[in-house]
């Protein structure tokens, strides 16, 4: 006979808000550069500013890097993600990366003698310090990303141990987390490629329009050019008006004309010392059916992944130029109500969502589902525990 288990509720003490520490008492953080380039090599310094309660002997701050695209701390000069820190009190500090569960891109600094009394610092040189430091690996996208801070040494929350799986430990509940975090944002580079995306659809001679777009060379919509002017051509060999971008957005949205004789199409243009090439369009006399472009599995910060529902949704009708897409958290994150980058309670994950596609659906132009990936079916292996049935499920209306 198998043995199925299935996760259990969240236990009572995951049920709340888990408050952040005042900055007057347990201290706050800031960090520069609050600004950087997606996908970029940077060295950051974390300064942390200790509130009224001191820092002495024994005990310390815990800070956690990003893990998703970030470089993970690392105690070893001249490795990506190096830390070292310093201090203007009269006090030695010892770094350590922690062991244990779920412990992973968090770094210690412990206070081993002496104390860090009310107004003073301890400094964080994530990526290490001076010209010759190896810097750490920023995410290769953009949005907005905190630094969690937590006052006393082993802040290492508890887990709701009941939402364990395999491959996702638990959605973790972190305690002892500071009111004033330092946060950065990576945002689009300087532009590297020219996107062009047509409809895959058109009839002969009509008129459609044209997408292009500057972005970086990881995709991400570029964030400063120099004065751009392409040249567009059919690969049949007819050449368009050039499309020209000067400043932001680097985006333009501009009507063409589509072939006369039918077949498939591609357009190009030229800049940056390479040939850019659309998606196909099928032109045909008669349109008797469309295609249109979808992503339907993805995850975002409701369960393990980042940014809110709005900026996926906006980025996959503006920057990928989907015309259907689903947001597809795993159900046991959506029913847990904590928020892992805000501490937030947020009970209501799946009426968000709904709410949240029912504004951005425009019928004919931009198509989205409610949608969730089911997965919380835990089966018995000889090999151990292993989840299953990891199947996404969508809903054709909010109602449902």
């Amino acid at each position: 006979m198998r043995e199925v288990y299935r996760i259990n509720e969240a236990p009572p003490e995951a049920l709340k808000n888990q408050e952040k520490l005042p900055a007057d008492l347990y201290g706050s953080a800031t960090m520069t550069p609050e600004v950087v380039d997606a996908d970029s090599i940077n060295s950051f310094k974390i300064t942390y500013t200790c509130g009224q309660n001191s820092i002495d002997a024994g005990t310390g701050i815990s800070m956690h890097v990003p893990t998703q695209g970030w470089s993970a701390p690392v105690l070893t000069p001249g490795e990506r993600g190096y830390v070292e820190v310093e201090t203007d009190a009269n006090a030695k500090l010892e770094a350590y990366l922690p062991e244990g569960p779920n412990t992973i891109h968090w770094v210690c600094i412990k206070v081993v003698k002496g104390s860090v009394k009310p107004g003073e610092m301890i400094n964080i040189y994530y990526g290490g310090k001076g010209e010759d430091a190896p810097g750490a690996e920023a995410a290769n996208f953009i949005g907005d990303f905190t630094f969690m801070v937590a006052f006393t040494l082993n802040p290492f929350p508890k887990y709701a141990e009941s939402l364990w799986s395999p491959q996702h430990p638990g959605y973790c509940i972190f305690a002892n987390r500071l009111e004033h975090e330092p946060v950065t944002a990576t945002i689009g580079a300087k532009a590297e490629r020219l996107h062009l995306t047509l409809p895959s659809t058109a009839k002969t001679g009509s008129k459609v329009s044209l997408i292009a777009q500057l972005m970086d060379r990881c995709h991400n919509p570029a964030s400063r050019s120099e004065d751009v002017e392409a040249a567009l051509r059919w690969d049949s060999g007819e050449e368009l008006e050039k499309i020209v971008f000067t400043d932001e957005p680097f985006r333009r949205e501009i009507e063409i004309s589509m072939p006369d004789p039918e077949g498939v199409y591609y357009l190009f243009a030229e800049w940056n010392g390479e040939t850019w090439m659309s998606n196909p369009v099928e032109v045909r006399k008669q349109v008797e059916q469309s295609i249109y472009w979808g992503d339907l599995h993805a995850q975002g910060a409701q369960s393990d992944g980042h940014g809110e529902p709005e900026e996926y949704f906006r980025r996959g009708r503006y920057d990928a130029c989907l015309d259907v897409t689903c947001l597809t958290d795993h159900s046991d994150g959506i029913c847990f109500p904590i928020m892992l980058d805000s501490n937030e309670m947020r009970e209501n994950k799946w009426d968000n969502l709904n709410r949240i596609t029912g504004e951005v659906y425009e019928p004919g132009k931009f198509v989205v589902f409610p949608a969730m990936e089911i997965s919380s079916d835990v089966k018995r292996y000889p090999s151990g525990l292993r989840e299953r049935n990891h199947r996404n499920a969508y809903f054709y209306d909010e109602s449902e």
